[in-house]
């Protein structure tokens, strides 16, 4: 059977090759914090090594989307702070910005960005809201959801703006326009992205389907969710006319959404209809992503 890679047009196949995988450090950073016998220490001590992911871990925790009450100095200060359980959300999100490099210029790639973190807070909060035992699952499935989207607009950025004008219209998400405009969708292009960078199957899982949960699990559930939470938050990639309350009542579409396993979280509307989360993860994309 074809990899996922071998699925692409020509032009995502190149653009995935020649992304880094994910550095040594970070990889063994993972492996210790899904080991159950490891420790933070230890995690910690491996982040020391690389100077550099130490410094852009220390800049994400004192971003103003954190809220903490003073400034985190040292790495052990912000395992003390957050838990070390936080770790790998921070880890990743640090590092795969600096593995896209320095990008092309755009609104695109921004909105990108700032959409997939929105979408990677939001499902950590209806993760912790449900009781999920690993929020940080959510929260990095959750950045990965539409990676596949940035790979289309950074080596097919013509053809990607064309197809979001044509469908700016349609609420839904349609793949087959998507296919057709491109030559793949975006849930194709991040499995790929996904096997490149190592990623669990619970990862392929939500990019694959995250928007057609049905029969697909709490976790993919909880991202088309959180999805959708960040859309109304004004943090959508395609620019959709604002929906309110009076049109679009949140609360009552996630009953339909999240199996019925899970407790249905009472305030998702108060968090998603904040201005000031949209405008701390826009100041966090602000600070993280390096557009040219």
């Amino acid at each position: 059977m074809d990899s996922a890679i071998d699925q692409l047009p020509l032009a995502l196949r190149a653009e995935i090759d020649e992304l880094p995988t994910l550095p040594a450090v970070v990889s063994a950073c993972l492996d210790e914090l899904h080991d159950p016998r490891s420790n933070s220490q230890r995690v910690a001590d491996l982040m020391l090594a690389d100077v550099g992911l130490t410094a852009r871990a220390l800049k994400l925790v004192n971003s103003s989307i954190f809220a903490l009450y003073r400034e985190v100095t040292s790495l052990s200060h912000a395992i003390a702070l957050l838990g070390s359980a936080r770790l790998e959300e921070i880890i990743l999100s640090v590092t795969l910005p600096q593995l896209f490099g320095k990008g092309p210029s755009g609104t695109l790639v921004k909105r990108i960005w700032e959409h997939s973190f929105a979408t990677a807070f939001m499902a950590r909060e209806i993760a912790v809201r449900v009781g999920c035992t690993r929020p940080a699952d959510a929260y990095v499935a959750g950045l990965m959801h539409d990676m596949g989207l940035l790979v289309e607009a950074r080596c097919l950025a013509a053809p990607m703006r064309d197809f979001l004008k044509t469908t700016a219209d349609h609420p839904e998400w349609n793949l087959q326009a998507e296919r057709q405009a491109i030559g793949a969708d975006h849930t194709m292009v991040g499995i790929a992205l996904a096997d490149h960078w190592g990623f669990p199957d619970g990862v392929r899982e939500v990019i694959s389907y995250h928007h057609a949960p049905a029969g697909h699990g709490d976790p993919v559930a909880i991202i088309h969710v959180a999805d959708r939470c960040a859309e109304n938050s004004g943090l959508a990639i395609r620019e959709l006319e604002p929906v309110t309350a009076e049109e679009f009542d949140l609360t009552a579409w996630c009953r339909t959404v999240l199996p019925s396993s899970l407790a249905l979280p009472d305030d998702l509307d108060l968090v998603a209809g904040s201005a000031d989360w949209a405008g701390q993860v826009r100041a966090l994309v602000q600070e993280l992503i390096h557009i040219g």
